[in-house]
């Protein structure tokens, strides 16, 4: 390994773009939110490669910008549109095939439609995996209807990045009517965290025990509660393990099912400073490095299932790091 050569590549996950099309489908509430950086989400090319280039970054999977196509309420039009949509970001990965990968956008709306694009994403387009934003029309992946995605993705062996939306209109209804500011801020990580735990306690890894999920922003607040949870929700599980057929064991173990990111975090400081993240994010499989956005001030690499935190203007990229056993990790 040269000695300037960083031990390991930084890739950034969460990394958005916005399609022609579906820009056009947007609400118009949602065309004002991202009015003022629409700019940088129509912009897959130098300009935002230039910008990598400055945080560190050497690689990003592109996911398209939240809901995707999963606001559509026809699913044949989202059908459409999502095999439009990565067929189209297939040509840009083409392009620059160093710098970029893709997340597949799927038609939620059909499972059994998603699946196929999903498999249609990994196999022909050569996609990483896909990434969800939340639930569809009041469904998160919990529902029996999604098995048959979640099976396809088992194996394809890829993963499902769960992304933040907007909670149902009943929970918006309830907590933020009068304080709507509250909802990207605070209601996007719990709804992201609950969606999570749906899935654990409604057995999905007992079901599906290769899935690889991922979610960003720290965990989703899960990390901080991950010793209440535990020790709240055991006991009924325990209970519930006298009736046959519970997989009670597993599903306790599937806390550790999901990998967790720094992406969408610009300060890392709760997650140096908390000792229950530590535990969290050391026993997280890694499969691969991830990074904040590329629009953070601090970077966060994984490798070697070790945890590297550092601020890219206040110390340099890592030029050597040793693996658990003692070894230099790959490059």
């Amino acid at each position: 390994m040269r000695p300037d050569k960083p031990a390991a590549r930084v890739i950034a996950l969460e990394e958005a773009f916005v399609h022609p099309r579906l820009w056009k489908l947007f609400p118009p509430a949602l065309q004002q939110r991202y009015a003022v950086v629409k700019d940088g989400l129509t912009d897959l090319g130098p300009v935002r490669i230039r910008g990598m280039d400055a945080a560190g970054i050497d690689m990003q999977v592109l996911s398209h910008v939240q809901p995707g196509v999963q606001f559509i309420e026809d699913p044949g039009t989202a059908n459409r549109v999502s095999r439009e949509v990565n067929d189209w970001l297939s040509d840009v990965v083409r392009n620059y095939p160093t710098r970029f990968a893709g997340f597949a956008t799927l038609p939620t709306q059909e499972p059994d439609a998603a699946a196929e694009e999903l498999e249609r994403a990994v196999t022909l387009l050569g996609f990483k995996g896909a990434l969800i934003n939340g639930h569809t029309h009041g469904r998160y992946l919990d529902d029996q209807s999604f098995s048959v995605l979640l099976e396809r993705a088992q194996a394809l062996d890829v993963p499902i990045y769960i992304h933040p939306s907007e909670p149902p209109q009943a929970v918006i209804d309830a907590y933020y009517r009068e304080y709507p500011l509250m909802v990207i801020g605070w209601g996007w990580a719990v709804d992201t965290g609950t969606h999570v735990l749906r899935m654990i306690c409604a057995g999905v890894f007992d079901r599906c025990p290769r899935l690889k999920i991922i979610i960003g922003h720290m965990g989703e607040l899960l990390p901080y509660c991950l010793t209440r949870l535990e020790l709240m929700t055991l006991g009924d599980w325990l209970l519930a393990a006298r009736k046959p057929g519970r997989g009670v064991r597993r599903r306790a173990r599937a806390w550790r099912k999901a990998c967790t990111t720094t992406c969408g975090r610009t300060c890392l400081s709760p997650a140096a400073a908390s000792s229950i993240s530590q535990s969290w994010t050391a026993q997280l499989p890694c499969w691969a490095s991830t990074t904040c956005c590329s629009r953070s001030t601090t970077r966060c690499e994984i490798t070697s299932r070790r945890w590297s935190f550092c601020a890219p203007r206040a110390c340099p990229r890592p030029t050597k790091r040793s693996s658990p056993t003692g070894t230099p990790s790959a490059s």
